[in-house]
């Protein structure tokens, strides 16, 4: 998933350890139907207003869902934050 240096400063917490910011991370997936072809599904109402959840949204396409996490002060709390955040969307789809 990383490159061996973003492997070795997420296994390190480097940017925690040298600086005092907060990262989010931000994922876009097209959704696609069980053929392999794009959804012509609608957002999905289980996850609230595509305009209003700031953590699910839809981007340029009507397809393609962007998830968003929180600020987080560790990488690791930010991937948290992705698995559950994803984990919700694919339970609404």
């Amino acid at each position: 998933m990383f490159s061996k240096i973003g492997q070795l400063i997420f296994d390190n917490e480097a940017i925690a350890k040298t600086s005092d910011f907060t990262m989010g991370l931000e994922i876009e997936m097209q959704r696609v139907d069980d053929t392999g072809h794009l959804s012509q599904e609608p957002y999905p109402s289980a996850i609230g207003d595509e305009k209003t959840n700031p953590w699910i949204t839809n981007d340029f396409l009507e397809t393609m869902s962007e998830v968003v996490t929180p600020a987080a002060s560790h990488a690791l709390d930010a991937m948290h934050y992705l698995y559950a955040i994803n984990n919700v969307l694919r339970s609404a789809l």
